[in-house]
């Protein structure tokens, strides 16, 4: 997998898992937000009738005619005896088409008579109200409102939230690749000159002035490397070129003697030499032994051409070395002038 792809998968995650989080947040803040809004007007409505300002139980839709009347009732009422019985129940919504009532149980009472606000499902398992009591005397008295509001209102912003999650998803998905597509580009370009060296364009540098910080530096310590690399191999290639030349060199050098010793090793073997000659084949065997040491000397210490031995220079009498070449010539082709 490409890094390219990792960065992308990874902030994509990230980017997932932060909008969730903040979708979650939105949600939880705005329906507590809502269902504060329900409990204060909840509790607005149970504090007009506890005050009077409400008609008394079983009067408030008297006065209407149920089959014209459109009018809702924002809450439904109830009244409870000290024995947990519902002696007024008047449902919330329209008249002529009246919502379940909510459902409540011993312990829902027990609540709603200690103040507390609770939930409790419709009779019909629709939606849910949420219910808040106040005690009158020995009854209960109960507020209800229902929260088909407050959820449609949820289920809408949920719904928002998930497209604009997701659109904001694939808005910043875009962009970041994008961004990493040239925010990457000088790795590319690292990448492609490293190809570049490695199939045989030893003169290629990397550019080190390109891209973030990060990669610059990567850049130079990776041209710094290549610049050694590149020494190495110049250096290697000189002394393999040295090599051969001093072995080539050798090997010419090895024949002269070679063939002085064959030669004066022969003369004396065939009797063709006096006492006198074979005191300078004896003399001429033993240096051309020593010129031949030398030379072996010489290619045991190869590995010092590495090293960039130096040459040793010395004076040379050219007459000693002209002469030492004719008479070993001569013993080889004695007829030759």
């Amino acid at each position: 997998m490409s890094l390219r792809t990792r960065l992308s998968l990874g902030i994509g995650l990230l980017l997932v898992v932060a909008l969730g989080l903040f979708g979650v947040a939105v949600v939880r803040s705005t329906r507590h937000d809502l269902r504060g809004q329900a409990q204060r007007q909840l509790e607005r409505e149970l504090g007009d009738r506890l005050r009077g300002n409400v008609p008394p139980p079983g009067s408030r839709g008297n006065s209407r005619d149920t089959s014209t009347d459109t009018r809702t009732l924002p809450t439904a009422h109830l009244v409870i005896s000290p024995a947990g019985e519902v002696v007024v129940a008047e449902p919330s919504g329209p008249p002529s088409n009246p919502d379940p009532l909510p459902v409540l149980t011993a312990g829902d009472i027990a609540d709603l008579r200690a103040g507390e606000a609770i939930e409790v499902d419709a009779e019909d398992g629709s939606f849910v109200y949420l219910v808040r009591g106040a005690p009158r005397g020995e009854l209960l008295e109960v507020e209800s409102m229902p929260l088909r509001g407050v959820d449609r209102t949820m289920s809408a912003l949920i719904r928002r939230l998930l497209v604009g999650s997701v659109i904001t998803l694939l808005l910043a998905v875009g962009a970041m690749m994008v961004g990493l597509r040239r925010g990457l580009r000088p790795l590319d370009e690292v990448v492609a000159t490293a190809d570049a060296v490695a199939s045989g364009e030893r003169e290629k540098r990397i550019p080190t002035d390109h891209g973030p910080a990060e990669i610059r530096h990567l850049s130079a310590a990776l041209d710094r490397m290549l610049q050694q690399q590149r020494s190495a191999v110049t250096s290697l290639e000189d002394s393999e070129v040295r090599l051969r030349r001093f072995i080539s060199d050798a090997s010419h050098e090895l024949q002269t003697p070679i063939t002085s010793v064959i030669g004066w090793s022969e003369l004396h073997r065939k009797g063709a030499l006096d006492e006198a000659g074979t005191r300078a084949a004896i003399a001429r065997i033993e240096a051309e032994g020593r010129r031949m040491a030398a030379l072996v000397d010489d290619l045991s210490l190869l590995a010092r051409l590495d090293e960039h031995r130096p040459l040793q220079r010395e004076r040379i009498d050219l007459a000693a070395v002209a002469h030492d070449a004719v008479t070993d010539a001569s013993v080889i082709d004695a007829g030759r002038a």
